[in-house]
């Protein structure tokens, strides 16, 4: 039995997300997203401290963000659904006004992080790969 796919109408937040591809997120984004999510890819995110996914929205919280306007502050990167808006998300940078790199690094987390943000699985080769990585790690080195 193969499994069902959703209507464009059902898919959740998740769904949506671990759809995204780099073009779409381009196109969502606008004018320079392409350098925006490429600059925001370098910024370290722990997924851990600095993520919350639910089924309702995206947090992406980035300490002591500095900003022009407002010197430094914590800046919060919300992505969510929304049915009037491209692809179906909304973002959102608590400390700017426009597209920005938070938003850029949010984006770039979601576009190369979906299996630690479980929005994608592992396949069965990767799942092998670490294994036998891990284990060849584990063994004391014969000198």
């Amino acid at each position: 039995m193969e499994p069902a796919t959703k209507k464009t109408n059902d898919l959740t937040l998740k769904d949506r997300l671990s759809r995204l591809n780099f073009q779409q997120a381009f196109k969502l984004l606008g004018e320079n997203s392409q350098r925006l999510i490429t600059k925001g890819g370098a910024i370290q995110i722990d997924i851990e401290r600095q993520v919350t996914l639910n089924a309702e929205q995206l947090d992406v919280r980035f300490p002591m963000a500095q900003t022009k306007a407002n010197g430094s502050h914590e800046a919060l990167v919300t992505i969510k659904l929304s049915a009037d808006a491209r692809e179906s998300l909304s973002w959102q940078c608590s400390v700017c006004d426009t597209i920005c790199e938070h938003v850029g690094a949010a984006f770039a987390l979601v576009l190369e992080d979906k299996l630690s943000l479980g929005l994608a699985v592992a396949s069965l080769a990767d799942s092998l790969a670490r294994l036998m990585l891990s284990t060849q790690r584990a063994q004391p080195q014969n000198s």
